[in-house]
């Protein structure tokens, strides 16, 4: 037989065994449905379970994180951001101590003028009193 049949052959012999534990499958799910499931794990493979349980720890790791020594409480998404309720305030992911930060008292003048200036702020700053937001490398703080 030439060489290049060999792969044209072992690829339609896995198609065949593919299909057949397919439908050996399907009969396996049309069987539990017409008898009602002896079990709960008729409906779940051990492998889906293992999946859902590292899956399930993963979130509750990511809910017990701290950011820089503080308790994440609440996430939000917001224009493309995302920001994180620290200590009650919103602070954007992107933001790093030591940033250059403009900081602006809420509802101030400065607040307003700024927000004349830069209006696509106006969708962050509506998180609340207290936000920390960073646009072009420039933390904006609301305190």
């Amino acid at each position: 037989r030439p060489a290049s049949m060999v792969p044209m052959f072992s690829q339609e012999a896995g198609e065949s065994i593919r299909r057949q534990l397919h439908r050996s499958e399907g009969r396996k799910r049309a069987q539990v449905a017409r008898s009602g499931p002896q079990d709960i794990s008729d409906y779940f493979s051990e492998e889906s379970g293992r999946a859902a349980i590292r899956l399930s720890e993963k979130i509750q790791d990511y809910k017990g994180r701290t950011v820089g020594g503080k308790d994440i409480q609440s996430v939000r998404h917001v224009v493309g951001k995302v920001f994180t309720l620290i200590s009650g305030q919103w602070v954007d992911v992107a933001y790093r101590e030591g940033m250059k930060t403009k900081a602006v008292s809420f509802a101030s003048d400065a607040y307003f003028d700024l927000l004349a200036k830069r209006p696509e702020l106006k969708e962050y700053f509506a998180l609340g009193e207290k936000v920390i937001v960073v646009v072009d490398a420039v933390a904006y703080e609301v305190e």
